[in-house]
């Protein structure tokens, strides 16, 4: 029989050199979180921007729907109700939202209301009237975005998405048919800025702006606008009209009734003016156009025609 050497103990060293075993674990972790920080910038930032764009699509919705129903009734609070059931149709949230304060009207400040929904939207409207500027509403909204892949690697509280849109109402509000800057009757100030006399009625199709007072001494005067006379509550002798077809109150969509309002100054401008005439003009048939200014004497137009 042959006796075999017994085995001598192996041991077994490291594979590789300095001892890197377990070192593809550390990597995989690293990997894996951007990875996942890639996937979550996908996926949230696709619908961030995609909330973000329904958001603002909604804004202006609300916008254009407030002065749209203001021109329809005339009413600043229908027309707000009208802007937050439109803001909420188009992001269907079909909860009823609390608003604070509720809607109402303008003054010499603006009026503020916002309107917020059980999940945390809230949109704010806020109501200017500026006088022969119109009326303005300017609509801002916020939406938490939920975030979902990209909470795994941040614990911190939910982004938000803002929005903002304008919306104005003008009726040939700053082109005034008629316009004085002229201040006369009001503080103190002798005279006035817009006299009528005469017989009948001057019917007006637009609005009738004044820096100072209007007097009507003879006659009347029917206004298819709104008229504003800066230190007047009513012009004795004046009447307002739906606007633009110059038809009596009530009025049919979409026209807007008039009214006279007080308070309000029309900026100047600042038109260069083109040279005067400096003699009277003859009328050359059905139509003649004046140069705005003084003229020494009055221009030569037969009876019963209008000049300003």
């Amino acid at each position: 029989m042959v006796a075999l050497p017994a085995p001598h103990p192996t041991s077994l060293s490291p594979v590789g050199r300095g001892g890197q075993v377990g070192q593809a674990i550390v990597l995989i972790a690293i990997m894996l979180t951007v990875l996942v920080g890639m996937t979550a910038l996908a996926i949230d930032g696709s619908r961030a921007y995609a909330l973000k764009r329904d958001l603002q699509a909604a804004v202006d919705s609300a916008a254009l729907a407030a002065a749209d129903k203001l021109q329809q009734s005339g009413s600043y609070a229908t027309a707000e109700q009208a802007a937050t059931n439109v803001f909420a149709s188009n992001l269907r949230l079909y909860s009823s939202p609390s608003c604070s304060p509720s809607y109402g009207s303008p003054g010499a400040a603006p009026w503020t209301v916002t309107c917020t929904y059980p999940d945390g939207t809230a949109l704010t409207q806020v109501v200017r009237a500026v006088g022969p500027q119109g009326s303005q509403f300017a609509m801002s909204a916020t939406r938490s975005l939920q975030l979902q892949f990209a909470r795994v690697l941040s614990s911190g509280p939910s982004p938000v998405l803002a929005s903002s849109a304008t919306g104005n109402v003008n009726n040939l509000l700053y082109t005034p048919t008629i316009a004085a800057l002229n201040q006369a009757g009001c503080g103190g100030a002798p005279g006035t800025a817009i006299s009528l006399s005469g017989s009948g009625t001057l019917n007006i199709n637009g609005d009738v702006v004044s820096n100072g007072s209007i007097t009507v001494s003879s006659g009347a005067l029917r206004v298819a606008g709104d008229a504003y006379a800066r230190c007047q509550s009513s012009v004795s002798g004046g009447s307002t009209a739906c606007y633009p077809s110059g038809a009596s109150s009530p009025c049919s969509y979409p026209d807007v009734l008039g009214a006279t309002r007080s308070g309000f100054r029309l900026t100047d401008p600042n038109y260069p003016a083109p040279a005067v005439v400096g003699s009277s003009q003859s009328r050359p048939g059905s139509t003649v156009g004046l140069s705005p200014g003084t003229y020494a004497v009055n221009p030569s137009l037969t009876a019963n025609v209008c000049y300003f």
